[in-house]
């Protein structure tokens, strides 16, 4: 019986690695979401949470303006603190933030920003 039960641990640990190697080859970069939806006009701070396998970066690549991160890149899993100005216009605003892995794959996160007269949430994603 000890005999048996010392094969299906070993068989257990030897199967781990390969499990986590598997992971690790596929997993290069992502967040939670990529569309933020900021519902109010009001200038607003928030957090991406990023998860990576490799070293990436970090960059506002649309609304330069009124959007600003204020780390601009990490390795393995990080986070990226945002700015965003508050929205003075009528109208609804998109800002892209995007993430760059060593490897080149890419993440963009749009980030929605309601307006006066418009909603964020109203915002179709055909339209990021």
């Amino acid at each position: 019986m000890k005999k048996y039960f010392f094969l299906l641990f070993w068989a257990m640990l030897s199967a781990f690695p390969a499990c986590r190697q598997k992971w690790e080859s596929s997993q290069e970069l992502s967040v939670y979401s990529t569309r933020i939806n900021l519902a109010d006009v009001y200038e607003k701070d928030f957090t991406l949470t990023v998860f990576s396998n490799q070293d990436w970066t970090a960059g506002v690549t649309q609304g330069q303006e009124w959007l600003s991160v204020m780390e601009n890149g990490g390795s393995s899993m990080g986070f990226v603190h945002v700015h965003a100005d508050a929205n003075l216009e009528s109208s609804v605003r998109v800002g892209k933030i995007t993430l760059r892995a060593v490897s080149g794959k890419e993440t963009v996160v749009n980030i929605v920003q309601s307006g006066e007269n418009e909603k964020a949430a109203d915002l179709p994603d055909e339209l990021l």
